[in-house]
C-alpha cells in the first residue's frame, strides 16, 4: 500500500514549480484584459515550470489479486487553468496458464477458458500439419519447382497468414 512518505518526493517536486498566489512567486504588476485595456494593481503569476505533469502508480489489490495501473495527467494551460485526465487499467496478477494445475482448480470460468485455448491450439496444429502435408504432396508429385509453384496460390497464402496470426496469438 502507498504511504505518505512514498509520495513525499513527488509532492515536493510539484510544489517547487507550481504557481502559488500566497507565496512570493506572485509579483505585483499590471494585468491586461482581453480587450487590451490595463488594470493597475493586478497580480501576475510566475507560471514557469512544466505545462504537463504525469503521475503514474502501479497498485496491487491483494483481495482480488489484481494490479491496477493508474495514470494522472495534469495539463496547465497558458491561462493557468488546469485540466486533469485520469486513466486506470486493471489486469490479473496471475493470468491463465502461468500455473496450469492451479488455474484448473481455481474456478469453472478458468476451466472453460483453458479448454477453449486448448481447442484453438489443436485446430491451429491441425491446420499447420494439413498445409505442410499439402506442400509436401505437391512437391512429391511435381518436383520442387513445379510443385511449389502449383501449391502457391491466394488461398494458401490466406491459410499461412491465419497460421502466422494464430502463432502470434499463442506466444505473444
Amino acid at each position: 500500500s502507498l504511504k505518505k512518505e512514498d509520495a513525499a518526493a513527488l509532492v515536493q517536486e510539484v510544489r517547487e514549480w507550481w504557481p502559488d498566489r500566497a507565496n512570493a512567486s506572485a509579483r505585483p504588476g499590471r494585468a491586461s484584459s482581453s480587450n487590451g485595456s490595463e488594470a493597475s494593481g493586478g497580480t501576475v503569476l510566475n507560471t514557469a515550470g512544466p505545462g504537463l505533469v504525469q503521475v503514474t502508480l502501479l497498485a496491487h489489490n491483494a483481495n482480488l489479486d489484481y494490479y491496477v495501473f493508474y495514470r494522472l495527467l495534469f495539463h496547465v494551460t497558458t491561462t493557468g487553468a488546469m485540466k486533469m485526465t485520469k486513466t486506470a487499467i486493471a489486469f490479473d496478477a496471475a493470468p491463465v496458464w502461468t500455473n496450469p494445475a492451479k488455474d484448473w482448480d481455481k474456478d469453472q470460468g478458468r476451466r472453460w477458458l483453458m479448454t477453449g485455448d486448448a481447442a484453438f491450439v489443436l485446430m491451429l496444429g491441425a491446420l499447420i500439419l494439413w498445409e505442410i502435408h499439402s506442400l509436401l504432396d505437391a512437391v512429391r508429385l511435381r518436383g520442387v519447382r513445379r510443385g511449389f509453384k502449383a501449391y502457391c496460390n491466394f488461398w494458401e497464402l490466406i491459410d499461412w497468414v491465419n497460421i502466422s496470426m494464430g502463432l502470434f496469438l499463442c506466444f505473444f
